[in-house]
């Protein structure tokens, strides 16, 4: 169930919002109303995510991680020494 942002075109104020189940009429933002003015007048913003990984590349003072470094091809792009 994903949060989307939102932006109300009457009072300004942002907020967050859990959407449940599949978007009504053809968009969900017709569903949702402002938490501080109760207007259905507003607009989903763009939202960036972020991903965390705990990969760190072992270097091996080349830039590159060891093992073939990126990009050379074979069954991983080179990353297992395969390339």
């Amino acid at each position: 169930m994903p949060i989307y942002e939102y932006a109300c075109a009457d009072c300004e104020a942002e907020f967050e919002q859990l959407i449940m189940g599949a978007p009504r009429n053809n968009g969900d933002a017709k569903a949702v109303t402002c938490p501080s003015c109760d207007s259905a007048s507003v607009a989903k913003k763009f939202s960036s995510f972020a991903v965390k990984s705990d990969y760190v590349p072992i270097s091996t003072g080349t830039g590159k991680p060891a093992g073939g470094g990126g990009g050379g091809g074979g069954c991983c792009g080179g990353f297992c020494g395969c390339g």
